[in-house]
């Protein structure tokens, strides 16, 4: 079995990541797919190489939600030498994205919910109230 050098093992991990919100590696490719950027267009919006952002994707993906996110976010962007403000524009737009997502999710699944509210009737109900009825009338 040949071994990938380290470059490649982070390439590989990092695209891994992509499918995983933990990551911002899922930032990043949501990102990507809004705007329509290849790897090139991204690096430039980054200004960074693509070893460094490889290495970006397998941090921890701040919370937006987070009281401490911007602080978050300038900390990982000095930590690669990165610009903060592309850096949190990135996370921002995507959390936005991500949260209309959900709530489309949610809507979906509430109105799902409130189909299903409304009470069955078991197939032995007819008949039954139907006996009743019947012994009712005579």
């Amino acid at each position: 079995m040949s071994e990938l050098p380290p470059r490649d093992l982070v390439a590989n991990a990092a695209a891994r990541a992509a499918h995983r919100p933990f990551y911002l590696a899922s930032a990043i490719a949501t990102f990507q797919e809004l705007r329509d950027l290849d790897d090139g267009g991204l690096l430039q919006f980054l200004n960074c190489s693509m070893e460094t952002l490889n290495r970006l994707r397998l941090c921890r993906r701040p919370d937006a939600d987070s009281s401490e996110f911007q602080s978050d976010v300038r900390r990982i962007a000095d930590a690669f030498a990165i610009d903060s403000t592309s850096l949190l524009s990135l996370l921002r737009e995507t959390a936005s994205v991500d949260a209309m997502r959900g709530s489309q999710a949610d809507a979906s699944t509430g109105f799902l919910m409130a189909a299903r509210d409304k009470p069955r009737r078991r197939r032995g109900d007819d008949k039954s109230k139907k006996a009743d009825d019947d012994e009712d009338g005579d």
